[in-house]
């Protein structure tokens, strides 16, 4: 009997080995925090520190939109914060003529300035100040701060009413307070078509308006039958005598197409006709239709 009892605990060479390693491991493993201290647990602050960009990954992005407030649930919790309302600059406007970027000095969003001028372009009209509670989309605490400046043109609001004689401009006689009495034509633009006029030497069609800096095709298409021509001279270019700094002024010419044009001039003489500019620049048609009406060629 106390022979088989040893026969228990008689191993091969091996496995004594293995049952020694495995000891000593065990061994090991026990005196560890012993030698190695533990790092303290965290606090509660620190877990939810922790753990809040696990919660909302999507509020990493922008933290700035967010605040942090008190939860009884979780101890914590981010809401998105709408930014306060707050005008570049406050000026007189009249909300049926004014654009895009005048909505925005006054402290909208680009969107809701979009929205007020689609509003417009679809028949919309303001005929008091309080119609401005018709968008929703600007904010509350703007309408009694925007309130006070409103000033409507009579003849913006009448624009569309039955019987009423739409507003008209010339095209080149009127003046940028005229070109803002067209829907969708804001100061900044009104500026913008004079300037535009004025470095091309004035419009000799109606359609050289589309090509104003920033105008809309839809606000061009909505106001093209309220402009009238009107047949003034147009200031030209002494396409012979001018220097390339003057002529690479001119909007339809520019730097590039001014260096062929000396060139081309100072090497073989005068340029006589459109014909002649046209086999130098190899321009389409519609370009040299639009440029020569700006260009003397006869000698001064």
């Amino acid at each position: 009997m106390e022979r088989k009892w040893k026969d228990w605990f008689e191993f091969p060479a091996r496995e004594r080995s293995a049952i020694l390693i495995l000891g000593l491991l065990v061994l090991f493993i026990y005196a560890l925090p012993f030698f190695y201290k533990a790092p303290p647990m965290p606090t509660e602050e620190e877990w939810k520190e922790w753990v809040a960009p696990l919660a909302a990954p999507d509020q990493q992005e922008h933290p700035h939109n967010y605040v942090q407030t008190a939860s009884r649930d979780s101890g914590f919790a981010r809401v998105k914060v709408v930014p306060p309302f707050s005008p570049k600059r406050l000026f007189r406007f009249d909300p049926n003529s004014i654009g895009v970027e005048e909505w925005m000095e006054l402290g909208l969003t680009e969107k809701t300035a979009s929205v007020i001028v689609n509003y417009r372009i679809k028949g919309g009209r303001f005929r008091t100040a309080d119609d401005l509670e018709k968008i929703y989309s600007i904010p509350k605490e703007a309408l009694p701060v925007l309130r006070p400046y409103v000033q409507i043109n009579p003849s913006n609001n009448l624009r569309g009413v039955p019987g009423k004689p739409e507003v008209l401009v010339y095209l080149n006689r009127s003046s940028a307070a005229d070109w803002e009495q067209l829907p969708g034509i804001g100061p900044v633009l009104a500026r913008r078509i004079e300037a535009f006029r004025t470095r091309l030497g004035g419009f000799h069609s109606v359609s050289q308006v589309a090509e104003t800096f920033g105008l809309p095709d839809s606000t061009f298409q909505k106001i093209r039958n309220r402009i009238k021509e009107d047949h003034v001279p147009l200031k030209r270019i002494a396409l012979n005598e001018v220097s390339e700094d003057s002529l690479g002024a001119h909007p339809y010419i520019k730097r590039p197409l001014a260096k062929r044009i000396i060139a081309w001039r100072n090497q073989h003489g005068r340029i006589a006709s459109p014909e002649a500019l046209d086999r130098i620049l190899a321009l389409p048609p519609e370009k040299i239709a639009l440029l020569t009406p700006y260009l003397d060629f006869g000698e001064n």
